[in-house]
């Protein structure tokens, strides 16, 4: 029972670094978490019936579903995400073994640890990981690794461990200044680790970051020309208005009653055909994004209701993001399924944004297909969502699913800084 300790404190190690490295990816699927826990059970009874030899082996297994099925990757994305976590594991704990046996004093990591000593360790590395989780969490940071990075770090994390295993079968060579330099090995090895998962997830933050702000200034660029375009034609019909309204008073004179209907028929196509229709919900950003939703998908009808202004209180590149990929989502679903209307309500007052998309669902649809799990034939649904929620989360909001007869809204509530609207 005493190694069945070990390899419990392994499995919440990893169960950890799984969280820390890829929780913006991490599915909300209850019925994938269902599965993972019957799994789980399973290999925990198997742990205690089987081998002690077999131990290490269901351990892996177990890593590799949790990250098969709670990470949203693509297969090959997903095998290096599985041996990043299962090395790092493994460098996690001989860095705090060294460190310990430096500090302490305790014989961990020269030949003559015990269960109990391992247990001490993986225990404190458990803390430690939970601790950063939390500090992470409260500051809204995820980690953003790209496959170059996760290969690199799989191969330098790999080759280090490798040579603290040679090590450690050569126990004789480990002893007085050379442990030092051992630990030092470890230890500047496990920094190095950190700092570049720090700094290769902000660069590509960053680079992301940068996307977003180029799809606003492209949102708003094409916003701006549509509105010169319809300034243009709308001074041309002025400047072409005493024209026809002088041929127009010819036919009706004349009694040319039908010509003249035929001739107002001709100027209101032509206006139609040169002007866009532009709503002013009473705020540019959302007047551009409508816009662009309705050129996108021209044949599903985009109803606007509500009450907002321009100066709504969080960030722009935020509020773009959240009402894109929720559009986005009600629109794809929409033009797929054949149905030809979606519904926008924003309302604002005081410190609170409501943002509501509601379109219709299929009568067999459940909310649970929207709210936790990706859809099976387009897995960017769960990732829009994952972003969405990520934006919320930087004003203390949540999202929320209704669904109403053949109704599904996705409901947002965000809370605004105070006095942001004034």
């Amino acid at each position: 029972m005493e190694h069945l300790s070990t390899i419990t404190f392994d499995i919440i190690i990893e169960f950890l670094l799984i969280i820390i490295l890829y929780s913006n990816k991490i599915t909300r699927s209850l019925y994938r978490l269902g599965i993972c826990s019957l799994i789980f059970v399973i290999c925990a009874i198997s742990v205690i019936l089987l081998p002690e030899i077999l131990f290490a082996p269901i351990d892996f297994i177990l890593e590799m579903v949790f990250v098969w099925i709670f990470v949203k990757e693509k297969w090959y994305e997903k095998i290096l995400s599985f041996l990043l976590v299962y090395i790092l594991d493994s460098l996690v704990y001989q860095a705090f073994a060294l460190i310990f046996d430096l500090i302490f004093k305790l014989p961990i990591f020269v030949g003559i640890n015990t269960i109990k000593e391992q247990c001490i360790i993986k225990a404190f590395s458990a803390l430690i990981l939970t601790v950063f989780l939390i500090i992470k969490t409260k500051k809204h940071y995820h980690f953003s690794l790209s496959i170059s990075n996760k290969f690199f770090l799989c191969l330098y994390t790999g080759t280090i461990c490798i040579i603290l295993a040679l090590f450690q079968m050569n126990q004789d060579l480990i002893n007085g200044s050379f442990l030092y330099l051992f630990a030092l090995l470890c230890i500047t090895s496990s920094s190095i680790v950190i700092v570049y998962i720090l700094l290769s997830s902000q660069k590509n933050i960053s680079s992301a970051n940068l996307k977003k702000q180029e799809q606003y200034v492209n949102i708003l660029k094409q916003y701006y020309n549509e509105n010169q375009q319809n300034n243009t034609e709308i001074r041309k019909l002025k400047h072409d208005m005493r024209n026809h309204i002088n041929v127009l008073g010819q036919l009706i004179e004349t009694g040319n009653f039908n010509e003249a209907l035929n001739y107002i028929h001709q100027i209101d196509q032509h206006n139609n055909d040169k002007t866009i229709t532009i709503t002013d919900t009473g705020n540019v950003l959302v007047n551009a994004i409508l816009m662009q939703k309705r050129a996108e998908f021209s044949n599903i009808n985009i109803v606007f209701k509500g009450a907002i202004d321009n100066n709504i209180g969080i960030n722009d590149y935020d509020f773009c993001t959240i009402l894109n990929n929720l559009l986005d989502n009600a629109l794809e679903y929409s033009i797929k399924h054949n149905f030809d209307s979606v519904q926008l309500y924003l309302y604002q007052e005081s410190s609170i944004l409501l943002i509501n998309v509601a379109n219709i669902v299929l009568p067999d649809t459940t909310i649970s297909k929207f709210d936790f799990t990706t859809k099976s034939d387009n897995t960017n649904h769960g990732l829009g969502l994952s972003i969405v929620r990520e934006a919320i989360s930087h004003y203390h909001g949540h999202l929320d699913f209704e669904h109403e007869e053949n109704m599904l809204t996705a409901k947002v509530q965000l809370f605004l800084p105070p006095n942001s609207h004034q």
